[in-house]
């Protein structure tokens, strides 16, 4: 029983991390430091009270490893907070949680490992699965932030990840997604005028099969 508290505990621990980041008006890396300082603390007062020692002699010969791994966490969490503010907190932890399957393909190289047929086809659909949901793609939806940044009302694009759509419905900016043929269709003449003014040899015209895909119901 105790074991199944300390396993909740911990999961509801983390779970909150979002919701003090996303209220922390801190840059990330001044957020993962204060933390690293406050869980310092917390694990030495735990060690006073469990009355834990600590080998010093030990933790010297170890001293290289734990800088490293030291400051990969600090950069880890540095990362995950940034992921909290440019996106929902479902896409940042979903991602955030996407590190063990590189670590599956990491260990190939850094302990030899080799990788079943198995692992092989679960890394495939792990990262497809992580890019379908996620949206990474040249879509201007990606523009949302930038557009966030510079103080924007509004954000036309011609797509956008359903991800993205719930990011402006939080930060409160209007996002139109008029799609690609309602965005591009209306240029495409001027573009072809351009196109045959600049190449006369050239034979330019828009096609007549350039219709939008997508039927409506009213």
């Amino acid at each position: 029983m105790k074991a199944r508290f300390e396993i909740v505990f911990s999961m509801a621990a983390f779970g909150t991390i979002a919701v003090f980041v996303r209220n922390i008006g801190l840059p990330s890396g001044e957020v993962a430091l204060y933390r690293a300082v406050i869980a310092a603390l917390a694990l030495f007062l735990w060690q006073l009270c469990t009355r834990q020692t600590v080998r010093w002699q030990d933790v010297k010969k170890e001293l290289p490893l734990l800088f490293v791994s030291g400051a990969a966490m600090s950069v880890n969490w540095i990362l995950l907070f940034e992921a909290y503010k440019y996106t929902t907190v479902a896409m940042a932890t979903l991602s955030y949680y996407f590190a063990p399957v590189i670590v599956t393909v990491a260990s190939t190289v850094l302990f030899r490992e080799g990788l079943t047929a198995k692992q092989i086809s679960c890394f495939v659909m792990s990262t497809l699965g992580l890019v379908m949901v996620i949206g990474v793609s040249g879509g201007g939806g990606s523009y949302l932030q930038e557009a966030i940044d510079r103080g924007a009302d509004c954000l036309v694009t011609g797509e956008a990840a359903h991800h993205i759509a719930l990011l402006a419905k939080q930060k409160g900016i209007g996002l139109v997604v008029a799609g690609h043929w309602g965005t591009e269709h209306a240029i495409a003449d001027v573009l072809a005028a351009l196109i045959a003014r600049q190449f006369p040899g050239l034979t330019v015209a828009h096609a007549e099969a350039d219709t939008d895909p997508y039927c409506y119901l009213a």
